[in-house]
């Protein structure tokens, strides 16, 4: 999937996706960042305690609403919700809201994404899902703390090693990219890091074997 040069891509974070954090009464993303109690309130309640709750007081407590609201304002960050019809509506005067600020974007093809050096793994109403595909296009992956347990192997990566660790609440991330762009040798070497992990650990293969062992682990079990 890595199909440009690292020198030629542009020291942007680029991101779209659609608004699927999931709201509870009084989440707020800056204390969670902090507070394991917060955090569990804004991410790990049921679902059914937590609501696709897209409004003018929720959005900026909900880590893709403070990504793409960011964009607004940093040049390095590109980062756009896209609609999905799989998702509950958001209310209309936010929604009117964000695409007066060009916040709101058609979808772009996945090569596209090869064009820039950063991409970020941000959780929705689950662990973030294209994580794989993100390190295997070469990019130097963000990920935001979350209480999610990734799946194996990605447990096996490594911050500053193979992707570099933001706050819940993104709070550092705008110093994160300009670290990175004033280090650009490193953040390549993290990025190689990141793929070079991909092709070891995470083909078709790799998930096949995982799966079979998983499985086997399983009916020894029922077997006891």
């Amino acid at each position: 999937m890595e199909r440009f040069r690292w020198e030629d891509r542009k020291a942007v974070l680029i991101w779209r996706g659609t608004h699927s954090n999931l709201w509870a009464e009084d989440c707020k993303a800056a204390p969670a960042a902090r507070d394991p109690a917060m955090m569990e309130k804004c991410v790990t309640l049921p679902q059914v305690k937590r609501l696709p709750a897209w409004n003018f007081t929720t959005w900026l407590q909900l880590p893709r609403g403070r990504l793409v609201w960011l964009s607004r304002f940093v040049p390095f960050i590109d980062a756009k919700f896209v609609e999905s019809s799989t998702v509950a509506r958001m209310a209309e005067d936010l929604e009117e809201f964000l695409r007066d600020e060009e916040l709101i974007a058609p979808r772009i093809q996945s090569e596209a994404f090869g064009k820039y050096k950063y991409q970020i793994a941000i959780e929705g109403n689950s662990a973030a899902d294209r994580l794989s595909w993100q390190l295997f296009m070469g990019a130097l992956v963000l990920i935001p703390d979350q209480p999610w347990q990734l799946m194996a192997p990605m447990h096996l990566l490594q911050p500053w090693v193979h992707f570099v660790p933001v706050s819940y609440d993104l709070s550092d991330l705008v110093d994160r990219l300009l670290w990175l762009i004033a280090h650009d040798a490193e953040a390549k070497s993290i990025a190689q890091n990141g793929l070079a992990f991909a092709h070891r650990h995470l083909t078709c293969d790799d998930y096949i074997h995982y799966v079979d062992r998983m499985l086997r682990t399983y009916a020894e079990k029922l077997e006891e």
